[in-house]
């Protein structure tokens, strides 16, 4: 999957061989924005002006245009989940909140950083890249299967 950014706004881009077209769609947002080119500059044009277009029009009519993502989560988790990952924020010395934003970054990293452009990666707007590597804390790591697993020798 490719993806494109632009004034904040990002789009997953694929290709339909059967029509020998480009088309991409405005993630993170619940309004659908869409947008295609027979070319990779006429598709990134056809992205520029649909995001353009889409703020002209929530401002014509008075909407609040859609941001991605305001840094507020809210959910639910099993209760053993919760005391574990508490037990190891505690353990690794950082608030729930800052560990949970470490390892949720870090999962997040793992499967959309590699399609993002290297300016947007971790919200680095300077465009040096910045790598990233899998952390074992005292007690453990994020897993992507959600668990947290105690320490072992790799």
């Amino acid at each position: 999957m490719n993806t494109m950014t632009y004034n904040g706004y990002h789009a997953r881009i694929e290709f339909d061989a059967e029509d020998d077209v480009f088309f991409g769609r405005i993630a993170g947002i619940s309004d659908v924005i869409g947008f295609h080119g027979d070319s990779v500059a006429e598709l990134k044009k056809a992205f520029h002006e649909a995001v353009d277009d889409y703020l002209e029009t929530c401002r014509k009519i008075g909407k609040e245009p859609q941001r991605p993502y305001s840094g507020k989560m809210m959910f639910r988790v099993a209760p053993e989940v919760h005391r574990r990952a508490a037990l190891a924020a505690e353990l690794s010395g950082k608030s729930l909140n800052q560990w949970a934003e470490e390892v949720l970054g870090e999962a997040a990293d793992h499967y959309a950083e590699p399609r993002l452009p290297a300016r947007e990666r971790h919200g680095n707007k300077q465009g040096t890249r910045i790598e990233s590597s899998r952390r074992v804390s005292e007690i453990g790591t994020f897993w992507s299967d959600g668990f947290v697993k105690q320490r072992q020798d790799y």
